[in-house]
């Protein structure tokens, strides 16, 4: 018994330390809980039967599938039911650390084994042996059902091994240490920290990366094709996904190498159109510094800041772009982007008159996007009429549009 003891308490510390040290520096959430069911114990004394028991939990999520959690509960311990009594009781205070690893992380129902360890301070009630204190080492599992990124109810059991033998008023009568078995549910509250969306990245990085435009058929003014403008986007947002990948996962060789490989499939198309663009510009030139050199390397540099979420630069070098190529085929996606810059810092009025900009375009793939996100922008800024003509313009001039279900669910709130 006691070899597994210490085999249980030496997995915990490594599953918690392991744990911690693959977290790197990834924020995680943090989360509160209360669970309630029932306990038995194991011990020497016939008649065991189930107590109530219940705790208090505090969580920090250190893995899109593992959390570290803390644990202060407290339960009853019943035995000695023999006719014409009422049983004897221990009463039972618990400090658990423990880890919960999930077998499954993504859906609604997410089976969980877990291990960890503590101390128990425990009273035998009508006893003289008073209060006393011993470790604990124990290991189990469960299932989790998520209902939503902050809320979710879960089920679980543990056994729960001791190093003492008077938890059911015995003093060393057993050749064995005493134990009992734990049976939860509860609910527990997330909040805080972000999301870590390394494996989302890696995954996705697999499948086509592109935006959907259903605007129909586009005579780009500057002899691009609807499938060469939508390749170069593709290949911005793969390229911005693997600097992702780059900076916080160091181990993903395997992942990196197939990025790679499709990156430089999306670099021989990006040549062939910047090829084009060269042939076609005419007398049109651009500054080149070490840094940049034509139209596609600063566009690409402009939508790498917005997916960073450094919004200020990406506006800056749009903005050149709109002053440099003012009839290039991405200009009206140029004058798109600078709005969305403003909608994500919150610059409503800003990024309002941006989308109106974006209408003004006689050709673009933006202005379904455009309609849609300047009714949002409105429903921000508290105008619910407006709000109500964009979405409904949206769905009168743009009926096969990606927005259409979303910008219906608004309308049927207002």
């Amino acid at each position: 018994m006691k070899n597994w003891i210490a085999t249980l308490v030496f997995v915990a510390v490594l599953t918690t330390l392991g744990s911690a040290v693959f977290a790197q520096s990834g924020k995680g959430a943090f989360g509160i809980g209360f669970n309630a069911g029932a306990m038995k114990i194991y011990g020497d004394r016939p008649e065991e039967s189930f107590g109530v028991g219940g705790e208090g939990t505090f969580s920090y999520r250190l893995l899109p599938f593992a959390d570290i959690g803390l644990a202060v509960g407290y339960g009853q311990l019943k035995y000695n039911f023999v006719p014409g009594t009422n049983g004897t009781t221990t009463d039972l205070i618990n400090v658990d650390l423990k880890s919960n690893w999930e077998l499954l992380s993504r859906g609604v129902f997410r089976p969980y084994i877990t291990l960890g360890g503590g101390i128990i301070s425990y009273n035998i009630r009508g006893s003289a042996f008073g209060r006393s204190i011993d470790p604990t080492a124990f290991g189990g599992g469960g299932f989790r059902v998520q209902f939503n990124p902050t809320w979710n109810w879960y089920v679980g059991a543990d056994y729960r091994f001791t190093k003492t033998d008077r938890l059911d008023n015995n003093r060393d009568e057993g050749s064995a240490d005493d134990g009992f078995l734990n049976f939860r549910s509860g609910i527990t509250y997330q909040w805080g920290g972000r999301r870590d969306r390394t494996s989302d990245i890696i995954a996705d990085a697999r499948a086509p990366i592109y935006e959907v435009d259903d605007t129909g058929f586009f005579d780009a003014p500057s002899g691009y094709s609807e499938t060469e403008t939508k390749n170069m986007e593709e290949y911005v947002k793969l390229k911005s996904r693997v600097d992702q990948i780059t900076s916080s996962v160091d181990s993903r060789d395997r992942e990196i190498l197939d990025l790679q490989r499709t990156l430089s499939e999306r670099k021989r198309m990006l040549a062939s159109l910047e090829n084009q663009v060269a042939s076609k510009a005419g007398s049109v030139r651009i500054p080149r510094s070490a840094s940049m050199s034509g139209f596609s390397e600063i566009y690409e540099q402009a939508l790498t800041h917005y997916y960073n979420k450094s919004f200020g630069e990406g506006i800056s070098l749009f903005r050149m772009l709109l002053q440099q190529y003012p009839n290039h085929a991405l200009a009206s996606n140029c004058q798109f982007w600078i709005a969305q810059s403003f909608f994500s810092m919150n610059r409503y009025q800003e990024a309002i008159d941006a989308y109106f900009t974006v209408l003004d375009f006689e050709r673009s793939l933006k202005k379904d996007d455009a309609l849609f996100f300047l009714g949002k922008s409105y429903l921000k800024m508290g105008s619910g009429d407006r709000a109500r003509q964009s979405f409904g313009r949206l769905m009168q001039d743009y009926p096969a549009s990606e927005y259409r279900q979303q910008a219906q669910g608004y309308l049927a709130k207002l």
